[in-house]
């Protein structure tokens, strides 16, 4: 039986959405506390923060959060700014498991400095404070052939070529690039797949 056919009491009921709801509505007390600025600027900005969290939160969860089938997605941009983001960085996001196999590959491209992350932790835990990193790679390091393409592999065990070391509790991977200029460099072209997944998804 699939996922699909399993009637979850909290999905089917629609307990789940009024439980998101319900801590939505929580944050307006970041807006409107008695410590927090409160001119019409400052009040509208807070909420235009929330909702650019939010939207980038979706982001992280759906498209992006199936570490047996991750997918590279941006969850800050220029249009979605928050944190504290670098302008000029081109900031991507995967999830991944511990315990398995991942292929990275792709074009290197040009920006002036590209690195993998691996952490622990999720943006959603409260807890960034308690992340650690697992392994990095910068774009120094990485054996980009004469033709810019690449290959690059996040195991628990070592492998021969590009490689990172996933822990246990490792769980997602983070691209940063970072660009000069951005009318001539261009952000490389990338994407990840588990080893030994089935394709296409199931839904």
């Amino acid at each position: 039986m699939s996922l699909l056919d399993q009637e979850v009491p909290g999905v089917m009921s629609g307990e789940i959405w009024r439980e998101l709801v319900e801590k939505l509505r929580d944050l307006e007390t970041l807006v409107l506390a008695d410590d927090v600025p409160a001119s019409p600027q400052d009040r509208a900005e807070g909420w235009r923060y929330l909702l650019r969290f939010l939207g980038a939160g979706i982001r992280v969860v759906i498209p992006a959060g199936d570490p047996d089938y991750p997918e590279f997605g941006r969850m800050i941009e220029n249009g979605m700014s928050w944190g504290l983001d670098n302008p000029d960085c081109n900031y991507s996001w995967a999830r991944v498991r511990g315990d398995a196999t991942y292929r990275i590959a792709g074009r290197r491209g040009s920006a002036c400095h590209l690195e993998f992350q691996v952490n622990t932790g999720h943006f959603g835990d409260g807890n960034v404070g308690g992340w650690q990193t697992v392994s990095s790679l910068n774009g120094r390091e990485l054996v980009v052939a004469p033709d810019n393409t690449f290959e690059l592999i996040l195991s628990p065990e070592p492998h021969e070529g590009n490689w990172m070391r996933l822990e246990p509790d490792a769980s997602f991977l983070l691209l940063r690039q970072y660009l000069n200029d951005w009318e001539t460099e261009r952000p490389a072209e990338i994407y990840i797949e588990r080893v030994g997944a089935s394709y296409p998804p199931p839904r």
